[in-house]
């Protein structure tokens, strides 16, 4: 198999964790909206997807972002910022690295940049602790460039 050449993204601040979400029924209108338990996943899902088409476009002046359907590998590690009393070298406490993936593949795929999250077929991702000015994700995403008999699904 062989990969293409890696696609590189850094995006700053503090990674957010895609979390649960609430329903609220209206009694009146009888309508019911979902919204989710952390007031900081929006701002923080929609600074990813920004900064994707943003770097992409800076990388590829005048391409559209591609919607990409090959299968996909995505490594990257999640700064995430050290408490001031925090003494462990790692980050083995929440947020949990699945639901920071979680946010990360719907950005990418509410960016344009693939089609779907579930091309993505394998993953290296990490979480580590940085300076509160240094947090953020760093992370590549590379594609399959050949796929002998591969044809597009209907």
């Amino acid at each position: 198999m062989q990969w293409t050449k890696p696609l590189t993204f850094w995006v700053p601040g503090e990674p957010i964790p895609k979390g649960s979400w609430n329903t609220i029924h209206n009694p009146r209108t009888g309508k019911t909206t979902v919204i989710p338990n952390n007031k900081r996943e929006h701002p923080w899902a929609t600074a990813v997807t920004d900064a994707i088409i943003w770097q992409y476009r800076h990388q590829h002046p005048g391409q559209p972002m591609p919607h990409d359907t090959r299968p996909c590998y995505v490594q990257g590690i999640f700064h995430l910022p050290r408490g001031k009393s925090v003494r462990r070298a790692l980050p083995s406490v929440k947020p949990d690295i699945d639901k920071l993936t979680r946010s990360l593949f719907d950005s990418l795929t509410r960016s344009g940049l693939i089609e779907d999250d579930a091309r993505i077929v394998d993953q290296h991702l990490a979480k580590c602790y940085a300076d509160p000015v240094h947090a953020g994700v760093e992370f590549q995403i590379q594609w399959l460039a050949d796929e002998p008999g591969r044809r597009e699904e209907p």
